[in-house]
């Protein structure tokens, strides 16, 4: 779906259960609501949103991190680097809440 000019993401995505990969970059997503019709993929591994208006909001990888708790990788990079990045020492709490979400 990648460079196609998108606003935002068609309701069916929430159904491809099997989605592991999703690359909506090079688009026109503003929203950082449009992630939550990824929630369903349970099997969801990596997305990316480069190069799309969402991706310039505040806190917009703490939202896609907490978000879609699966994911190993955003925008192309390892999302355990990004939680060490953006919360430090925080991640500790994170880690623990994601293992027991898992």
């Amino acid at each position: 779906m990648s460079g196609n000019n998108i606003e935002s993401l068609p309701t069916v995505i929430g159904s491809l259960s099997r989605l592991e990969l999703v690359d909506i970059s090079g688009n026109a997503v503003k929203l950082l609501a449009e992630i939550n019709s990824l929630v369903p993929l349970r099997r969801l591994s990596v997305l990316s949103c480069k190069a799309n208006p969402c991706q310039d909001k505040k806190h917009y990888r703490e939202y896609a991190i907490f978000t879609l708790r699966g994911l190993k990788r955003l925008d192309g990079r390892n999302v355990w680097g990004l939680i060490t990045t953006l919360f430090g020492p925080c991640k500790t709490v994170y880690t623990a809440e994601f293992n027991s979400a898992v």
